[in-house]
């Protein structure tokens, strides 16, 4: 009998451990809830209803694209990646380098936001996507941190920002959500705690059983 307590003791040890331990593997996507691009060179014009999101200069002037996700139905993230599929191809110097930064209000909106009205940002930025971005082509930043730090209030705001975000002409094009379902739209990649289940614990009480018997 003791020698049974002892074992069923172990076992239940074991089993808190992994109760208690994160499993990561669990995949979701989220699409974006919100997306904009904000010309400077049309400062009070909002452009959130655009097939587009546009980064970099444009006539003159940055251009700057807001996205929007919510996170309400996640407790938790173990990470998260940002993708978004080009238009075009990105032109000019710096080959269409893109960074990608934490906006904390999440107060803007698709038909609302204008280059005049968009929320500050972060003054660093997250990740940086640096390539000769190609048309019909996806690419992603890693937003694990912004994720995280966005489950309080179940919302992830970013802006793409040209990596030099100057007035010399560089620019990258990509699709919004405004697409229509065509494949194209912005999205989360996220991989979720997977939460360890009663199940694995009825695995241990097999062994302790036979144990038992012997």
């Amino acid at each position: 009998m003791q020698k049974y307590k002892t074992l069923l003791t172990i076992t239940v040890v074991m089993f808190a451990v992994v109760l208690s331990t994160p499993q990561v593997g669990v995949a979701d996507i989220i699409w974006a809830a919100a997306d904009a691009y904000t010309p400077q060179a049309n400062a009070n014009a909002n452009l959130g209803t655009s097939t587009e999101l546009r980064t970099g200069c444009d006539w003159g002037g940055r251009t700057r694209s807001f996205l929007k996700f919510d996170l309400s139905a996640y407790t938790g993230i173990a990470s998260a990646t940002l993708w978004l599929r080009t238009r075009t191809e990105s032109n000019g110097a710096g080959e269409g380098d893109i960074a990608v930064y934490f906006v904390s209000d999440d107060s803007w909106t698709e038909t609302g936001i204008t280059y005049t009205t968009q929320p500050p940002h972060d003054a660093t930025a997250t990740d940086t996507r640096t390539a000769s971005f190609v048309q019909n082509t996806y690419y992603s930043w890693d937003v694990t941190s912004l994720a995280q730090a966005s489950l309080s209030d179940d919302t992830l705001s970013v802006v793409l920002i040209s990596a030099t975000d100057s007035t010399t002409y560089t620019s990258a094009d990509f699709y919004s959500r405004n697409m229509g379902g065509t494949g194209s739209d912005p999205y989360l990649d996220v991989t979720v705690p997977e939460p360890a289940t009663m199940a694995l614990l009825m695995l241990g009480l097999p062994l302790a059983l036979r144990r038992r018997r012997k």
